[in-house]
Parts: C-alpha cells; structure tokens; sequence
C-alpha cells in the first residue's frame, strides 16, 4: 500500500521546463488549439499561466498536496481519471501499473507508475484528450483545471502574453524542434544536458568530415549527377547531346522554375530568376543532400569514412546517424529518401562539431553509451548556424524509450507466454524475445504492439511449436486448443505430475479425442489402451514427432 500524502519524487532532481519546451510541446500535441482563443484570450499565454500555477513553476516532478493524485506539469489525477489512462496508454500496463487507485499499488508499482506519469508527451497527451472531451461538448477546454476555474491563473497573463506572440509567429519546423530540447522521459537522475556545447572541447575523431560544401559548388555537383558525361564542372556547361539524356531532363524538371531557357545558368543567376532567393537556394540544398546521399561519396557516417581505427566519438556519431536514419524511415519514407535526409540534417562540420563537443560532455559525466547516444542526437536535433535554425522534425527514437523501468518484468511476461504456449519454461527463447522487443521499441518507440504478441512469432518458429500444434483448426487460438488437453489430462492427473506437460502435448500433437488423451493419462503412454483412429495418427506422425511421447 503506497503512502498518497508522501511526495514520490523526493530525492529526484528539480527539473524546471523552460518555455521553449513547453510551446513545443503544445504544438505537438494541441496544435488545434495553439492559435485560437478560449473565451476571448489566446490560448497560448492561458495555458503558460494554467501550467504555472497547476505545477508550481513548471515542475516536471511535482505531486499535489495532500491525499490528492495528481502529479505532473498538468497535474493529472489519476484517482479520477485511471481506468481511462490504463486502458488508452499502454505504457502504464507494460510497466506492471494496474487500473488501481495509488493507495492500492505495491511500493514497486507507485515507483514505477510516478515516472511515467511525469513523461511530457504523456502529459500533454493526456491533456488534449481531456481538452478535446469538453470542446466536443461545447464547453472550455480548461475546465479541467482548478487554475482555470478558480482564475488563479489570470495573476500570470501579463507575463505569458508577450513571449507566447513569439511563439506564434515561429515556423512550424522551429517549434517541433523546441520539442527535442527538452528530457521527456522519467528518471531519477541529474540531467546536465542543454544545446550550449561551445565549453567541451571536442572529443578524439578519426573521422573524415570536410568543410560545407559551398552553394555554387553544390549547383555545379548536382549538374556532375545528372549529367555525368555531357556536363564539363569546369566551365559550368552542358555538352552537346545533353538534352537527350534522362538525367538532364529530371534536372531540367526540378530547377525549371529559374532557368528562363537557359540551362547553363550560374548559381546565382539562377537565384536572381527564381524569384525567392530563400526558395530557390533551399530547393538547391534539398536536391544536393538527395544526390550525394545516393552517390554515397559524403556520407561521413561510415567505418569506411574514417582514418583510422573508431574512437567513442565516431562509434556515438555513427550510432547518431543510425538513429536520425530510422527515423525518417519510420515516418515511411524509402530509405535513399530517408538517407538524404540524415545527411541533410546532420553532414556538415557545424554539427558534427557539436556533436563531438557532446561526446566530451558526456565522458566527463560518465554516461554509458547508450545514455551518450540518446543526448547526442537530442544535442545536434536543433541548432542555429549563420543565422539560420534547422530542426529536425520527425520521432527520435531513443533507448530509454525501450527501457520499460523493470526488465524483469519484460521477462517475466514473455516467459508466461512462452510457457502457457509450450508448456515448457525455455529461458534461451525468453532471453531472445526480450532482447529483440527491446530492438523494436527503440526503433518503433510509438508502437502499440503488445509483449505477447510480439513474442509469437518468434515460439511459432520453434520446433516444439510445430510438433504441438500441427492438428490444430485454424479457427482455434493456440489458448483454446491445448486448453482442452489440459482439462482431459487434469481429470485423470494431478497438475504437479512431472509426466502431465507431456500428456497433454503428445495428445495435442496427434489430435487425440477426450477420451484417447485421458487414456494416454491414465496408463502413462499414447499408445496404451487407445481407439484405432488414435493408433492410426500415431503410427503415421511417430516419425516426425520422434521421441516427443517418453521424454
């Protein structure tokens, strides 16, 4: 039983979301909202002054007074809202956090429970859904909220309202980007991370990065793509034929905005054609970082891009661009699509300065590499270079995002399927599992596939699977086929029985009727006292089954 007027987050860290976060986040989540207005006030400044109050300075690791349960920057009650929570979030039932009231957890459970409920994208989640109920009703969206309701949040407005018209005025890759600055997950721990890296010094590289490659040189090297044999890089001119190549014609396609019929334009001719320098030297970079990315000769994120044996740095570095990869990827883009946005994002000595300056960071704090990786990416996912801001905008998938707070507890549950499965506890097959789900989830960090389904597939590609359930109807789960073995066996044989497990799945593996699987029990054998349909399948699959019946 968990003590509800304590305060679980004793001893953890004060984590203050600043307000870039905060304007992040809500147009992640409430971007319906983000420009509109409740009862004649901006949403904006409402929700800063809301959040403030309900949280006590934007305390990320904050509990109601009292008896109360409320916990977080929105302050969700789960007392009042946890069946709903527990049946939508999958997290909280991953974890073990059952649809019980706080005072009813286990110690282990309240531990876990008040980590994940702290987690910003939860908490904003959650949020929405709440904000989304009351506007299908016609209603505010902040009834939900004593600071509302009560007005105490009006003493906050003037401060809220000037930067919140900053925020509204920011691009929309900006302020997704403001949603990577900020630690989103629970975990007791001291977090020393922010985007200013200048004080590290950077850390060992063998890796080969270059200088940026400059605009006019870009313009050229795309030509040199499409045009391989009929361009001369030069003289900055197509050759003779040129216009009857495939390639020419894409290039001519994707820059036709500028040219005007001239096709052996300069950079910045093209530019003062186009009509937006910012468009047209935009459209420039996109098309460069695609055709390198497919060429492969400036991905520096490669062993073979390297001078000399891996150090940390070019390992996190690597493992980084593996990251920003997949999560282009699992925005469903193809690969050579998702490549060149890695690339575009992350290949230039800007960032991979920063990145390395991380790298040291992280070194001196002694994090593990995992931990290195995750901040490393969240270092170089926004950063501001020659006056101009570049976000990255998709999920990073992260490995605390598969790190469910209690393993064993993974485990626990894959060894339960596998069990009730096979009928066997297989430690080698449950390790397996755990390990690849634990793959999965950093690479899909959104997903909603359950432990047990996920672990199917995996004890359907096992022998014993096959050996069991090779009679079985496809309508049949695998539950209800063997659960009526089970009810035979138990009807002649206790279930501590050491030959029980193996009645039940030799009669399975054969298709016995009732009567045939209690025999089997009754005289320790298949084969003993059986009806001749029995005799049959046995003598038919005794080969394939082998030695399944006397183990």
């Amino acid at each position: 039983m968990s003590n509800t007027r304590t305060n679980p987050y004793e001893g953890y860290p004060e984590t203050i979301i600043d307000a870039n976060a905060i304007a992040g986040y809500a147009y992640k989540h409430l971007n319906q909202y983000f420009k509109t207005k409740v009862n004649g006030e901006n949403f904006l400044p409402v929700l800063f002054s809301v959040l403030q109050h309900e949280s006590a300075g934007f305390n990320k690791y904050i509990k109601a007074a009292g008896n109360e349960t409320s916990y977080g920057l929105f302050q969700i009650n789960w007392h009042a809202h946890h069946e709903d929570i527990h049946a939508n979030f999958s997290q909280f039932k991953d974890a073990g956090v059952r649809a019980v009231d706080v005072i009813d957890m286990t110690d282990q459970e309240y531990k876990k429970f008040v980590d994940i409920i702290s987690d910003l994208d939860f908490q904003f989640s959650y949020a929405k859904v709440l904000m989304d109920r009351k506007s299908a009703k016609g209603r505010n969206i902040f009834e939900d909220w004593s600071a509302y309701t009560n007005g105490s949040y009006n003493q906050y407005m003037d401060l809220h309202i000037p930067p919140s018209n900053i925020y509204l005025n920011k691009s929309e890759n900006e302020l997704f980007g403001l949603a990577q600055q900020t630690d989103t997950g629970g975990g007791n721990y001291e977090s020393i991370w922010n985007n200013d890296t200048s004080k590290y010094e950077p850390a060992d590289s063998n890796m080969f990065t270059g200088e940026p490659t400059p605009p006019e040189e870009q313009w050229k090297q795309i030509k040199q793509y499409y045009g391989k044999d009929f361009y001369d890089i030069e003289t900055d001119k197509w050759l003779p034929g040129a216009e009857n190549t495939e390639g020419f014609k894409q290039w001519s396609v994707t820059f036709d905005n500028g040219l005007e019929d001239d096709n052996d334009l300069s950079y910045g001719d093209y530019l003062d054609n186009f009509g937006s320098v910012g468009a047209a030297s935009e459209l420039v970079d996109e098309t460069f970082s695609k055709v390198t990315a497919q060429t492969g000769f400036n991905n520096p994120f490669r062993i073979s891009a390297l001078g000399g044996p891996p150090t940390v740095a070019d390992t996190v570095k690597i493992a980084v661009y593996d990251k920003y990869l997949n999560s282009a990827i699992n925005q469903g883009f193809s690969r050579t699509v998702a490549e060149s946005l890695a690339l575009g994002h992350l290949a230039n000595v800007f960032v991979i300065d920063i990145m390395d300056r991380a790298v040291t960071r992280g070194l001196e704090s002694g994090l593990a590499l995992p931990e290195m990786v995750d901040q490393v990416s969240q270092a170089a996912a926004s950063y501001t270079n020659n006056n101009e801001t570049k976000s990255w905008i998709y999920r990073l998938p992260e490995f605390k995002d598969a790190r469910i707070p209690e393993q064993n507890a993974i485990a626990q549950r894959i060894n339960d399927k596998v069990s009730s499965v096979l009928l066997i506890n297989d430690p080698g097959l449950t390790d397996q599992i755990k390990r690849s789900y634990t793959d999965y989830k950093i690479m899909n960090p959104n997903t909603q596939v359950s432990i047990e389904d996920f672990a199917m597939p995996f004890i359907k590609d096992t022998r014993r699977y096959n050996r069991i359930y090779q009679q079985k109807p496809p309508q049949f789960s695998e539950e209800q086929y063997i659960s009526q073995y089970n009810n035979s066996v138990a009807g002649v044989m206790s279930l501590g029985d050491p030959n029980y497990n193996n009645a039940v799945t030799s009669s399975a593996s054969v298709g016995a009727t009732n009567q045939e699987t209690q025999t089997a029990a009754t005289f320790g054998s298949p084969g003993v006292g059986l009806g001749d349909t029995f005799r049959d399948k046995v003598s038919a699959l005794g080969e394939r089954i082998g030695g399944m019946f006397n183990k």
